[in-house]
C-alpha cells in the first residue's frame, strides 16, 4: 500500500508540473475628456454629439483569450477586448473585431477594434509621462493637445453615429491572476481515495 501511495504522490506531482497554470492577465483603461465633434443621427447617445459634450471610455484586454506579445518595439495584446463608450449617461459597447491594445515605439497608448467599413473604435494616447509598457498601472494627463485623440463610428443598417473624441486622462490598471489548473481538483480526489483504501485495508487487516 505504502508503495501505491508512493505512486500515486509521484504521479500526482508529475501532472501538476506539467498542468501549470499560465498566468491570465487582465489591462483594464478608463479614458476620459469630450466630444470635438459628432453626428448622433442613430440615437444612440441620447440623439446629440455637440463639442465640448464630456465622455468616459472604459477598455478591458484580457489574456488569454487575447495573446499578449513583448516582441518589437513596445508591447501589444492581440484579442480579448472591449470597450464601453459613455456619452449623456447612455453606453455603447464595442466588441468588434480584429481588436488589439499596444503601446508604440513613441511611447503611444493605441486601441483598435473594429473594421473600417462598418462599427469600429480607434484611440491613441500618448501621456506626459509615458509607461514602458501596458502592464504599467498609470495614471496619466495627456502630453498636449491633439496628442490623445480617437474616433468611432456606429453603422447599423440606416442607423448611424460617429464622432472625433479628445481624451484628457488616462488610468490603467493591470492585474494578474493564476487560476488553479484544471487537473488538480482531480488529483485532490484521487489521493483522497488511495488514503481511504490504504485505512480501509489496515482496519480490514486488524
Amino acid at each position: 500500500m505504502r508503495k501505491l501511495l508512493s505512486i500515486g504522490a509521484a504521479t500526482a506531482i508529475a501532472i501538476c508540473a506539467a498542468s501549470t497554470a499560465s498566468h491570465a492577465t487582465t489591462v483594464t483603461s478608463t479614458w476620459t475628456g469630450t466630444v470635438r465633434a459628432g453626428d448622433d443621427t442613430g440615437g444612440y447617445f441620447g440623439g446629440s454629439l455637440p463639442a465640448g459634450t464630456a465622455f468616459t471610455l472604459t477598455s478591458t484586454f484580457t489574456t488569454p483569450p487575447g495573446h499578449y506579445s513583448s516582441f518589437g518595439p513596445g508591447d501589444r495584446i492581440i484579442g480579448g477586448g472591449t470597450a464601453t463608450l459613455t456619452i449623456n449617461g447612455d453606453d455603447y459597447t464595442f466588441n468588434q473585431t480584429p481588436d488589439s491594445y499596444r503601446l508604440n515605439q513613441y511611447g503611444s497608448i493605441q486601441m483598435f477594434l473594429g473594421d473600417v467599413s462598418g462599427t469600429f473604435l480607434s484611440f491613441s494616447f500618448y501621456a506626459l509621462n509615458p509607461p514602458s509598457s501596458i502592464l504599467n498601472s498609470i495614471s496619466e494627463d495627456c502630453y498636449a493637445d491633439t496628442y490623445c485623440s480617437g474616433t468611432f463610428e456606429i453603422v447599423d443598417g440606416g442607423h448611424f453615429s460617429g464622432a472625433v473624441l479628445d481624451a484628457e486622462h488616462l488610468t490603467v490598471s493591470a492585474t494578474a491572476t493564476t487560476p488553479i489548473p484544471a487537473a488538480l481538483p482531480l488529483l485532490m480526489s484521487a489521493l483522497g481515495g488511495l488514503g481511504f483504501a490504504g485505512w480501509r485495508k489496515r482496519r480490514v487487516a486488524a
